[in-house]
Order: structure tokens, then sequence, then C-alpha cells
């Protein structure tokens, strides 16, 4: 752990927070979570928000063809961490930050999922 102290990076707090990461998860069991990460696969469609939206709970959006392909481009080109195409999908109806952080999280899987229960 040498090098992140260059960065200035607290060390001791970042051992602590490695020793206790597996006791904060060793609760999460979550197979049909587990199951929703290899559903999604092939080139990006609606369909697969459609099964993304299915799991979190939302309804499925009814999807114009210009809102679509506005939706689908954003999410095509978007590149972690950057986020920045994404602001433009929150002036859509219905799409919050929340629906959102679920289609970057399946889709990617590097961004993590934001809503209340991820947070706490």
């Amino acid at each position: 752990m040498i090098p992140v102290v260059l960065y200035g990076i607290d060390v001791n707090q970042c051992e602590q927070f490695y020793n206790t990461f597996t006791e904060l998860l060793s609760g999460v069991n979550n197979e049909e979570y587990e199951a929703m990460l290899y559903r999604i696969h092939g080139p990006l469609s609606t369909n697969h928000l459609d099964i993304i939206d299915e799991w979190a709970g939302y309804v499925p959006m009814a999807w114009l063809e210009e809102v679509s392909q506005e939706v689908l481009s954003a999410l095509n080109v978007s590149r972690y961490p950057s986020v920045a195409m994404m602001q433009q999908l929150l002036n859509i109806d219905d799409i919050d930050v929340v629906r959102l952080a679920n289609w970057l999280h399946f889709l990617t899987r590097v961004y993590p999922i934001w809503n209340s229960n991820a947070c706490a």
C-alpha cells in the first residue's frame, strides 16, 4: 500500500475497510440478482432495458422510435466513469436516476446501482 500514500489516501482507513468488507457482504445472497447479471448479452436493444426494468420493479416503457434511439445511442457511447451523456436522458418522462443506474449497472457491470437499499 505504499504507493497510495503518494495520492493522499488514508492507508489505515483503507486497511480497515478491506478487513471489514467481507463482513459487510456476509448477509447478501441474492440469487435473482446474480442470475440477472447474465441475462443481458448481445447488441444493446430496448428489450434489454425492459428486462432490467422488470427486475427492478419498473413498468417497462412504451418507446417511441426517436426516444428509443436517443436512449440506446446515449447508453452505447457512455463509458465509465463518464455520465455526461446520461444527463439528457433524465429529461425524458419516467427516466430517473435510479432507473438509469439500474440500466448502467446491468449493461456495463461497472456502474453501481444507486437506490436507497444500495446506499444503506
